[in-house]
């Protein structure tokens, strides 16, 4: 349904065809990031993360104190080895974000569709917690 091939078509074929277009990309946008995939697999069983209460998505105590020393550790960069710690905290904050993403997703493909979440909702708020912490190391 690429718009292109719709080049000689009638005006309602091109926008059909475009629209279409449109919604693949879309759809390619969000599937294309295991986060994105994930945020859409939790959609489908009535989980709105974009929406949820904050409290909702709260980490857990163990998740947030994970949090709060990472946090720690980025606030204290500073000097001549500055660069190299950093690069080792967005190593390390990674490698933690993608194996929780594996973990939830798993959980999720091991899960029928109709079942209850295999796990708290508050793991989803720790994922996101996870990727802005990348995005400030990274910043």
């Amino acid at each position: 349904m690429h718009p292109d091939r719709f080049g000689r078509a009638t005006a309602v074929e091109r926008r059909f065809a475009s629209a279409h277009a449109a919604h693949l990309n879309d759809a390619l946008r969000v599937l294309a990031l295991p986060h994105g995939r994930l945020t859409y697999l939790l959609a489908l069983r009535g989980v709105e993360v974009g929406e949820a209460p904050l409290l909702r998505l709260r980490p857990s105590g163990a998740d947030r104190m994970e949090l709060v020393e990472l946090r720690a550790a980025l606030d204290e960069l500073d000097g001549r080895d500055a660069s190299v710690e950093r690069a080792r905290l967005a190593r390390s904050v990674q490698e933690r974000f993608e194996g929780l993403l594996f973990e939830l997703a798993a959980a999720l493909d091991a899960t029928p569709p109709d079942a209850p979440l295999p796990f708290d909702v508050g793991r989803v708020g720790h994922l996101h917690a996870l990727r802005r912490l990348i995005d400030e190391v990274a910043g």
